[in-house]
């Protein structure tokens, strides 16, 4: 699978929308199973990005209800995309990132915010140069001013359209990274 159109993106974009949540291992009772709870529910029918701390069997991390045996796979980064697994033991994984329900709503309207302001402010630019510097013969010249902001608002509109279908396209991701936990120093 190419990565090409989220590179894409990123290159046009300047950065990708993600929200960042930190999980200090080792959680506790509470946290786990709360945390266990909202990642089943966020990741059905969708697609998972997981990172491990080193190589595991993908049996210890996974359950896929109706299969009587998970794939023989080892790997430090898999992306699971099966509607019906569920997580059982976050312990070795270091990041899982998805698009979450909404996900890509809220990427579509952060894409048109951007891409209105790219178009907007390379339209402004261009226009300004075009204005001061018009080409010879040119039937109706307005001035550096009133083209700059013609072309931010032509410029605008396209890019808050380009926008808002890439952010919508890409989505808006949720990444949980997981802290191991720090040994208290000992005394010496």
């Amino acid at each position: 699978m190419t990565h090409l159109p989220r590179i894409a993106v990123f290159v046009v974009f300047g950065a990708a929308c993600t929200t960042v949540r930190t999980v200090q291992l080792p959680p506790t009772e509470h946290e786990a199973v709360f945390l266990l709870e909202e990642l089943n529910r966020d990741v059905k029918d969708t697609s998972v990005d997981v990172r491990f701390r080193e190589p595991l069997p993908y049996s210890q991390l996974v359950s896929l209800p109706g299969s009587a045996s998970s794939p023989p796979m080892d790997a430090a980064r898999v992306t699971l995309s099966s509607p019906t697994f569920a997580w059982r033991d976050l312990r070795p994984v270091e990041r899982i990132r998805y698009v979450p329900p909404g996900g890509h709503l809220e990427g579509g309207f952060h894409g048109l915010g951007l891409g209105l302001l790219i178009g907007a402010l390379g339209g402004a630019a261009s226009g300004a140069i075009v204005g001061a510097n018009p080409p010879p013969g040119q039937f109706l010249n307005l001035g550096p001013g009133a083209t700059a902001a013609g072309y931010a608002g032509v410029f605008g509109v396209l890019g808050l359209l380009v926008g808002a279908a890439c952010g919508a396209a890409y989505g808006h991701h949720q990444e949980v990274l997981f802290l191991p936990s720090v040994a208290p120093a000992a005394p010496e």
